[in-house]
């Protein structure tokens, strides 16, 4: 996954990540190995491309602490 996110430079392949991500993104953010999927995109996407994440764990950030 880490090589996948450091070679997708394209905005359209940027955003079938995310939307792959999002479609179980409360639980990546869980789990030890999906929450690093997760940071690595928020470390290397544009924000642009990261909103739907962004949006999707706003107000289950006292769950996830």
């Amino acid at each position: 996954m880490k090589k996948l996110i450091e070679e997708t430079k394209q905005l359209d392949n940027q955003e079938r990540v995310v939307d792959k991500i999002v479609e179980n993104g409360l639980l990546y953010v869980q789990n030890e190995f999906g929450n690093f999927v997760v940071s690595e995109v928020l470390n290397r996407f544009p924000h642009s491309v990261c909103d739907k994440i962004f949006t999707q764990i706003l107000g289950h950030f006292v769950k996830l602490s």
